[in-house]
């Protein structure tokens, strides 16, 4: 289907009395970034109205806003999820964490560009003004783009490691920051094996033990991701699902932002975890049109 009839389809399903969820189903929950803006650039073009707005005037509840959300280029939705997460009484530190974790120096640029552009301040402000202490410096470095490309001796960043966590008086998360935050990934998987052999213990188990707050929740998150970026997303696809009540936005935020070829390692490893299908799993939790959308979103419809 080209762009243009797919814009003529959405068209079509919200026109008129009640809306045809399964055909935006279809068309929405099974077209990349690239394909969703080039459709609603069309729909703009022969309808004179902006495309999402009309989904949101047509849709509700978890369905809509998944549908929405979905649609939106993915720079401008982590944007807007960093605002949603800092406005307001207290701060959604998980969301924020989710954003700015598995960021390559590009995608941190452009995201700043984008953050700034759409309300006149820039990420390192957001993140001095939501933290505190050294979760506040590792929030802003993070923000700053700057981890070092490339691979070399592990040996010196393992030592480093360690006298992080073994300091004289207390643990040295400066230099534990500016390590974890400024390396590729390549070189920090290097780093954590060589630790494990040097000195016979994980660097999350270490990163546990020797922080706290919000700082651990970061470091801890960044460590996984270093390690298994899938199974880093698998654990917080069960973790919105487990327990009384699934957290259909936080089902909904991780769903949409992993969506496409990186979704196909996510839903192996949560299958190696969890002894059962990602598909199965959202089955049992949700239900109706946003069941469906969801599994359109893993390729899984």
């Amino acid at each position: 289907m080209s762009a243009q009839a797919d814009a003529e389809a959405v068209y079509r399903a919200c026109k008129g009395f009640g809306t045809d969820e399964s055909t935006l189903i279809k068309i929405l929950g099974h077209r990349d970034w690239a394909q969703l803006q080039s459709i609603s650039q069309w729909y703009q073009h022969l309808k004179g109205e902006d495309m999402l707005d009309r989904l949101r005037r047509e849709t509700s509840g978890d369905f809509g806003r998944a549908l929405v959300d979905g649609c939106k280029h993915p720079v401008v939705y982590d944007a807007e999820l960093i605002h949603g997460a800092s406005k307001g009484l207290g701060t959604s530190e998980g969301v924020i964490i989710e954003v700015l974790i598995r960021r390559s120096n590009e995608d941190i640029q452009m995201l700043n560009q984008t953050y700034t552009a759409m309300y006149h301040t820039n990420l390192t402000s957001v993140m001095r003004s939501e933290f505190s202490g050294n979760a506040q410096y590792l929030f802003s470095t993070i923000c700053l783009g700057q981890r070092q490309p490339g691979v070399f001796d592990p040996v010196p960043d393992a030592d480093a490691l360690q006298r992080c966590f073994h300091g004289d008086i207390r643990t040295d998360e400066v230099t534990l920051i500016h390590i974890l935050t400024g390396r590729s990934d390549e070189h920090l998987r290097n780093v954590f094996n060589v630790y494990m052999q040097r000195y016979q213990a994980r660097i999350e188990d270490m990163v546990r033990r020797h922080t706290s707050g919000d700082l651990q929740r970061g470091l801890v998150a960044l460590v996984k991701c270093v390690q298994d970026a899938p199974l880093y997303v698998a654990e917080i696809l069960e973790s919105a699902m487990a327990g009384l009540g699934t957290n259909e936005r936080r089902l909904s935020r991780v769903t949409i932002r992993n969506r496409g070829p990186f979704m196909e390692h996510v839903k192996l490893s949560y299958l190696h975890r969890y002894g059962k299908t990602l598909r199965r799993r959202i089955e049992g939790d949700t239900s109706g049109d946003y069941r469906k959308l969801l599994l359109a979103y893993i390729n899984d419809s």
